[in-house]
């Protein structure tokens, strides 16, 4: 389930991503609003977007990652179905094929989440 819509601008260490859900969108409610859960996962698909960019501009085939941990996680608004999401993230940390990244979401009224989390990529030829 592909939620992020665009790689904005991205760095080796950090990415600004876009994204806008639509009202049909498996992780928005009845109501409209996006399930904070969803959050985490935005996060974890705007690391995927910087991350594979820089791949991809290598000439590199796409590596599978998986996210594996929430470190924190705090939910300090909410948003609702087609709004303009902006996620921003960035590594702090990487250890043998394990990446820590801050990531923060703003909606329509500004900050809406952050979340640190832990995400695995294993090396080149070793199966997950």
């Amino acid at each position: 389930m592909l939620l992020v819509d665009r790689l904005v601008h991205a760095t080796p260490e950090a990415g600004h991503i876009e994204a806008r859900l639509q009202a049909d969108c498996i992780v928005v409610d009845d109501a409209g609003c996006i399930s904070p859960l969803a959050f985490v996962e935005l996060v974890a698909q705007g690391v995927a977007a910087f991350k594979g960019y820089a791949v991809r501009e290598a000439g590199l085939p796409p590596p599978v990652g998986m996210l594996v941990g929430v470190q924190s996680f705090e939910v300090l608004g909410r948003a609702c179905a087609g709004e303009l999401l902006t996620i921003r993230v960035r590594t702090v940390g990487e250890f043998g094929g394990f990446t820590v990244v801050d990531g923060e979401v703003d909606g329509a009224t500004g900050l809406v989440a952050r979340a640190r989390i832990k995400l695995f990529t294993p090396p080149a030829g070793e199966d997950s």
